[in-house]
């Protein structure tokens, strides 16, 4: 007589694991109902051409040329198909009865200088998601106030309200940019404010989160890792490297410093964690430091100055050496 068997289980450990596949995750947001709303005045295709093209419901944002070569349509035609979808829409039902939502909007424009740009709608104040932005660009796109401008040298993607004179405000920002750069300083956040509110003011609002939308539509003016604005060109406003990284630690400090007290003060506006040795070979090649104690630096421009350096010397049996640096020398 045959007695079956019981299954032995493996342990965990031993059993063969599956590889998991990478899930996805789909934020919801604020807008997600009011999209469904005007949709359902779209064709199935249009409906998913316009899901792609926005990055909506958890899909990434493709380009016209990429939708189309999913569809099997050129890049012409997708757009077509896109402007024709946006007219449908707003001939539809649904949209004239979301007109409150885009009252809202509107004045949620009006609230940041009547301009967003991309970085303003990701902040929690506005959308606070990248998904949110998706989908605010896409109500954007059908609201009759908003004026979208592509990126350009200066300036980031946009939108700006229809009662906002955009080529007078970027001609403002564009000269307090090149007032900021001829200081190639970085300035604390109320005194850069104050002074950009000084050109924005004959042309735009000068309000707080007004201020911050202009601000976030330039590429010249940049924020550092300590809450300093200047422009892209200034190395302490942009550090270039680890070298001007340690400058900004020694000049805040403003006293000399040892290496390692420098590598663990420094704040990097990379997200990195410096090495020591790093740093010091960095505060060794620059001119900008000066040796005035055993491993600590100071700055030249306070007035001190390297002492002479390591000559070769050559010994009793005739091996060449470096020459020890003498700490007398080393002056301030």
């Amino acid at each position: 007589m045959f007695t079956k068997q019981k299954k032995v289980s493996k342990p965990k450990s031993q059993a063969a694991s599956k590889p998991k596949k990478a899930v996805r995750v789909v934020t919801a947001t604020q807008f997600d109902h009011t999209i469904h709303k005007l949709m359902r005045a779209l064709k199935p295709r249009s409906r998913s051409v316009m899901a792609r093209r926005f990055g909506l419901f958890g899909a990434e944002p493709h380009t016209l040329h990429a939708i189309g070569q999913q569809e099997g349509l050129t890049r012409e035609r997708i757009r077509q198909i896109e402007d024709m979808s946006v007219l449908t829409m707003l001939k539809s039902e649904e949209y004239q009865a979301l007109k409150p939502q885009f009252a809202a909007l509107e004045k949620l424009m009006l609230r940041y200088g009547g301009v967003l740009s991309g970085s303003v709608m990701e902040s929690p104040e506005v959308f606070g998601s990248v998904a949110g932005k998706q989908a605010g660009t896409f109500l954007l796109r059908l609201a009759p106030f908003a004026r979208h401008y592509s990126r350009n040298r200066k300036f980031t993607e946009r939108w700006y309200h229809k009662g906002t004179d955009n080529t007078a405000v970027e001609k403002a920002l564009g000269a307090f940019a090149k007032t900021v750069k001829a200081t190639l300083r970085a300035y604390p956040e109320r005194e850069f404010f104050s002074a950009m509110a000084k050109f924005i003011k004959p042309v735009g609002a000068i309000s707080k989160p007004a201020l911050l939308g202009y601000y976030k539509c330039s590429l010249e003016l940049v924020e550092n890792a300590y809450g300093e604005f200047g422009h892209h060109s200034s190395r302490l406003a942009r550090p270039w490297g680890m070298r001007d990284e340690a400058y900004i630690t020694i000049a805040k400090a403003g006293r000399p410093m040892h290496f390692t007290e420098v590598a663990g003060s420094i704040v990097s506006s990379r997200g990195r964690t410096p090495r020591v040795t790093t740093v010091h070979n960095c505060l060794v090649t620059d001119d900008r430091f000066a040796l005035v104690g055993r491993g600590t630096y100071a700055l030249i421009e306070w007035g001190y100055r390297n002492g002479p350096k390591y000559n070769l010397v050559t010994s009793a049996n005739g091996n060449k050496r470096r020459q020890r640096r003498s700490w007398k020398n080393v002056v301030h």
